[in-house]
């Protein structure tokens, strides 16, 4: 299916740009500009049609009257026509003149199309078909006299206007109309007596009713721009009160209410918003306290994992390294003893000490002791070491700290050593970079940890690929909340990964906000 235009189209652009631009408006502005055209419309027909019936009912009362005029003065001038008394047809026909105002010019015509009479004074107009010749033929009346002077001729307006007993047609002449009326002579076969009958006083009259009427339909426009105003404010107020109160809820206030102002649809709205905004906020209650119980679960379950690990770094090095070391003192001690030594005691007792090297690592893994006994710099310093002899890259630490900063909270510090404990993880694991580095700032109101390297970075669609990495950005943004702080991951491909934990600080042996809380 195609269509003959496209929105693109330059045809059509103007038109989409004028409703996109309509309907964009605000509604104040759609029913006012509604208002305001459709009592323009209504006006402007209504003043046309009063000015064009005004026209027609005066043009046909005034063709009527001259009508009756001229038939009269027909039957009257008839025997003077026949008798040739030019003087009588001559007064006669001035007097209908002087009689009848508006007169313009009034001929009696033979049946040759000559002029008889035209009363006392020449005309000054007539109608082109007339006046042509009446230069040539006007000799009966102007006889052994002086030339006419040329008459202004009238232009066609109107055809005709249908009469009772004929019709008639309208001229115009600058701002006037002049209505002709052409009436037969009965006793004098072929005579004519043509009259031309000014308006100029109906025009202007009409023109003073047009005025008035325009006047009118400026003050209705304006009082229906009003009342389009009137009602664009009972509408808008509630839509913006509803308006107002979403952006608040928007916001997390979901105590707003809005205002009922009145019992229509827009009314029902407003009062389902409010049942709408009980329902999220008592949702956000129950949310909020499952959550608060997630939290303080999840800290429990963190604080058990690092007693446990505790436990078990203490189980480790006291008990399974404090028994290999013992047996190797045994071993050497038996091996120094014997007359002849074995090839492979000195091979047992280097597995041996193997085996206390990965009891040792286990046990370090699991819990630091350096981490408890002198806190996160030494800590992170030692596994920062640790992992540069099993990376191939460069990697560097810097601890930065005020001076009045002492020792962070122990949750705090296994926290942020966790997080750089997993963030190295995944560097070595997974990063190919060629340069890391780990930074903790330690200031007073709020302490920062930043982890960051050139590796190949990843994206959300490769971080969900890798579900251990994942899992362990998680677990990060996990304890940074549940030490009442924020973790954000900044990565991109090719352009490497940043990690910034930051924790706010209470320096009066307070633990803020955390859900962690030392064994």
């Amino acid at each position: 299916m195609t269509s003959d235009s496209t929105p693109n189209d330059p045809k059509t652009r103007p038109l989409h740009w004028v409703v996109d631009l309509f309907f964009s408006a605000p509604i104040y502005v759609k029913v006012a500009g509604i208002g305001l055209l459709v009592t323009l419309l209504f006006g402007t027909a209504s003043l046309y049609q009063t000015r064009i019936g005004v026209a027609r009912a005066h043009y046909t009362i005034r063709g009527e009257s001259a009508w009756a005029t001229v038939t009269s003065l027909a039957q009257r001038i008839a025997p003077l026509l026949m008798s040739g008394n030019k003087a009588e047809l001559n007064q006669a026909i001035q007097e209908t003149k002087s009689l009848m105002p508006g007169v313009r010019y009034l001929f009696v015509l033979d049946h040759d199309g000559a002029v008889v009479s035209h009363g006392s004074s020449f005309p000054k107009t007539a109608p082109a078909d007339l006046a042509e010749s009446i230069a040539a033929r006007c000799f009966r009346c102007h006889e052994g006299g002086p030339p006419v002077q040329p008459m202004s001729l009238l232009r066609t307006v109107v055809d005709s206007i249908p009469l009772a007993a004929g019709t008639a047609r309208v001229f115009r002449q600058g701002e006037e109309r002049v209505i002709d009326i052409i009436v037969p002579i009965q006793e004098e076969p072929g005579g004519l007596l043509r009259i031309g009958v000014g308006d100029l006083t109906m025009t202007r009259e009409v023109a003073a009713i047009s005025q008035s009427l325009l006047i009118t339909l400026v003050g209705c426009a304006a009082i229906g721009l009003l009342l389009s105003l009137a009602l664009s404010y009972v509408l808008v107020r509630p839509i913006h009160a509803l308006s107002s109160a979403a952006n608040r809820i928007r916001e997390g206030d979901f105590a707003t209410r809005a205002t009922v102002w009145y019992r229509d649809e827009i009314g029902a709205l407003a009062q389902a918003f409010n049942e709408m905004s009980t329902a999220l906020g008592r949702y956000r209650t129950e949310v909020q306290e499952k959550e608060a119980a997630r939290q303080q679960l999840l800290g429990r379950l963190v604080q058990a994992q690092e007693e446990e690990r505790k436990h078990m770094a203490r189980e480790l090095h006291d008990q399974l390294g404090q028994s290999l070391s013992h047996t190797l003192l045994t071993l050497d001690s038996a091996c120094t003893d014997c007359a002849g030594k074995p090839a492979y005691c000195c091979q047992v007792k280097e597995d041996i000490r193997g085996l206390i090297d990965e009891v040792r690592l286990l046990a370090w893994n699991a819990r630091p002791s350096i981490l408890d006994d002198y806190g996160l710099d030494q800590a992170l310093n030692r596994l920062v070491n640790e992992t540069a002899k099993r990376a191939d890259f460069a990697l560097d630490y810097q601890y930065v700290a005020g001076t009045e900063c002492g020792r962070l909270p122990n949750p705090i510090e296994v926290t942020l050593y966790r997080i750089a404990q997993e963030a190295l993880t995944n560097i070595v694991r997974h990063a190919q970079a060629s340069q890391a580095s780990v930074v903790v700032l330690n200031q007073e109101n709020e302490v920062r940890l930043i982890v960051e390297d050139d590796g190949k970075g990843m994206s959300g669609s490769s971080a969900e690929k890798t579900e251990r990495v994942s899992l362990g950005l998680l677990g990060m943004s996990e304890r940074a909340a549940l030490a009442g702080g924020t973790c954000l991951i900044d990565s991109s491909v090719g352009k490497g990964t940043t990690i910034r934990v930051r924790i706010p600080l209470e320096r009066k042996g307070t633990d803020g906000n955390s859900n962690l809380h030392s064994g």
